[in-house]
């Protein structure tokens, strides 16, 4: 028997705060949705990983606090606290300076045998940026 949507989501957030990209995106589905901040929609393993691949350049970030609802087992909530610290410039970004900040969090989970089939991924934008650009 695969494991629960509990611990598939944990199962996320481990393998994302240990940098295990492999064993992160093995979780999700081929066809995998990834819809952030309302304005940005991957589809497909391949654009989700080209994703992760230009943030992980420019951010080092930890999930912590994580609290999880799973309200059956095609659907999971997290809410959680990213920490994180600025490494190089991202496009349309202030200047890194190795700035760090840190701001609330929330995804929602579809779950489909066993996998990841879309994530949900909302953070506050307006305060990283703020927090940035105050240690520029």
């Amino acid at each position: 028997m695969g494991q629960s949507t509990e611990q598939l989501v944990a199962q996320y957030f481990s393998s994302f705060n240990h940098a295990d990209w492999d064993g992160m995106l093995a979780l999700m589905s081929k066809d995998v949705i990834h819809d952030l901040n309302e304005s940005n929609r991957q589809v497909g393993l391949e654009a989700f990983t080209a994703q992760l691949n230009a943030n992980k350049q420019s951010f080092l970030e930890v999930i912590s606090d994580i609290e999880t609802d799973v309200p059956n087992p095609s659907r999971a909530i997290a809410a959680y606290t990213i920490s994180g610290q600025y490494l190089a410039t991202a496009p349309g970004m202030p200047t890194a300076r190795g700035q760090r900040y840190r701001v609330a969090g929330k995804s929602i989970f579809d779950i489909r045998d066993g996998k990841i089939t879309r994530i949900i991924s909302e953070f506050d934008e307006a305060s990283r940026r703020k927090q940035l650009e105050a240690d520029s």
